[in-house]
């Protein structure tokens, strides 16, 4: 029961590491609830690695960056993380991330525009 540990406030954001899935927008976030440690999991595609630096360039220490994995389920379980967050700055057309991290148990927020939108229409997403 992931909810069980009181005062553990742990966030992931996984998917590939582009402008348009919005990972930036995890590290702002960071910055004003050092409280708690947010997760970025994944790999950048060829023509985001600048983006990617500039990601770990500014990110304070409550954000944690890990490569891709296998299995994200068990990542998620020994890390002790509740919260997922979709920032996606695109129209996403359906949106697997968002019901992945359902399936793991995790609240799910999600950025209101695209297909995340009808996914928080019909689901327990935020």
């Amino acid at each position: 029961n992931r909810f069980s540990n009181i005062g553990v406030n742990n966030f992931i954001s996984y998917g590939r590491i582009i402008p348009e899935k919005g990972f930036d927008t995890i590290v702002e976030v960071a910055k004003e609830f050092k409280e708690c440690t947010f997760f970025i999991v994944g790999s950048p595609e060829p023509d985001s690695i600048n983006y990617y630096n500039n990601l770990m360039n500014t990110a304070p220490n409550n954000v944690k960056f890990h490569e891709n994995t296998e299995d994200l389920l068990s990542f998620i379980n020994t890390k002790n993380i509740r919260f997922s967050i979709i920032p996606s700055k695109w129209k996403e057309p359906f949106g697997i991330v968002a019901i992945e991290s359902m399936t793991f148990s995790c609240l799910t927020l999600l950025a209101s525009n695209g297909g995340l939108v009808d996914i928080a229409d019909n689901t327990g997403a935020i």
